[in-house]
This record gives structure tokens, sequence and C-alpha cells, in this order.
């Protein structure tokens, strides 16, 4: 006899169905097209904790980037405050060259009208 047969006929109707059903159903359950609750909390937690290391990840690269900003703002205004001394340096000893011309051309007049 063969076993088709045998199942086919001592196997009532309702029983081949819910065996073909639960089978269905158990093939959907292996290849995760339906998954249960202790499956998704899982997955959603998986999620939560790769997007919690993506955002430490970031917050420490912001740090990073704001300090480095920061190093180099600092760096920036040094650099400003040195140039502004050196050109009111500048300024100062252009100011006294011209009063030191000036002083020197007085007294080179001052010598030839003595002199006269």
């Amino acid at each position: 006899m063969n076993i088709w047969d045998w199942f086919t006929t001592t196997a009532p109707a309702g029983a081949i169905i819910n065996a073909l059903g639960l089978g269905a159903l158990a093939a959907l359950f292996a290849s995760d097209r339906i998954i249960t609750r202790g499956q998704h909390a899982r997955r959603v937690a998986d999620i939560e904790a790769a997007h919690r290391a993506v955002m430490v990840e970031r917050d420490a690269r912001y740090q990073e980037l704001k300090e480095s900003r920061n190093y180099y703002r600092e760096a920036r205004i040094v650099e400003r405050d040195r140039a502004d001394k050196v050109t009111d340096q500048l300024a100062e000893a252009l100011e006294l060259a011209r009063l030191n011309t000036q002083l020197l051309q007085s007294l080179n007049e001052a010598t030839r009208e003595a002199t006269i």
C-alpha cells in the first residue's frame, strides 16, 4: 500500500488541512517571515543599542572637532594680537623716525645759520 493512499484514506480532511496549515506556519516561522514578540523585542533592542553606539561615537567626534576648533580659534586670536602689537610697534617706530628726521633737519639748519 502506498503511504499517500494510506494517509488520505485514514486521516480526516480537517486534520490534513490543519497539518498543512501548521506546516506552512512552521515554514513561515523558520524562514523569519513571521517573528515572535521575543524576536521582535530582541531586534528592537539590537537596533537601539546600535543607535546608542552611533550616537556615542558621533558625540565623541563632535567633541574632538569642538576642541580642535577652539584650539585654532585661540591660536588665531593670539596671532591677531601679535600682529596688532607688531603693527603698533611699526607705527611707533615710523613716528619716531619722522621725529628723528625732523630733529636732524632742524639741527642741520641751525648749524648752517650759526656758521653763516
